[in-house]
């Protein structure tokens, strides 16, 4: 999770446009939360898994994708905004989704391709 981090917040650092504080900030956060959902539910968190991150910069907005091994075999599960909820004050997990959401204002998503090696997690925050 710290790499991915560190990635997104070294291209921020030398990117062609000079994007605002609060978008650096959600972006590291939104980094945080799909680096950890994809070490912590699928088959990238597992023994010499490994993911991707991917940022897409335009002058107006700034995205970025998670790139994961899908999920594992004795815990199928894929991201699901419609069970992100930041209602429960005292909830210890998750949460994620839903503050990826409200840092993108709802632009995010997921793509989960039957038989695909790779499973995407993105999101696209205005500049």
């Amino acid at each position: 999770m710290q790499s991915c981090r560190h990635f997104v917040a070294d291209t921020l650092r030398t990117a062609d446009f000079d994007y605002p504080r609060r978008v650096w900030d959600d972006l590291l956060l939104c980094a945080s939360e799909l680096a950890t959902n994809a070490i912590r539910h699928t088959r990238s968190g597992e023994e010499e898994g490994v993911f991707t991150a991917v940022l897409y910069l335009r002058r107006a907005w700034v995205g970025l994708e998670v790139q994961d091994l899908g999920p594992r075999e004795k815990e199928p599960t894929v991201p699901s905004p419609l069970t992100c909820s930041l209602d429960d004050p005292l909830a210890t997990a998750g949460r994620g989704l839903a503050m990826i959401g409200l840092c993108s204002r709802g632009r995010y998503g997921f793509a989960a391709p039957p038989d695909a090696p790779v499973y995407s997690t993105w999101c696209a925050l205005a500049a």
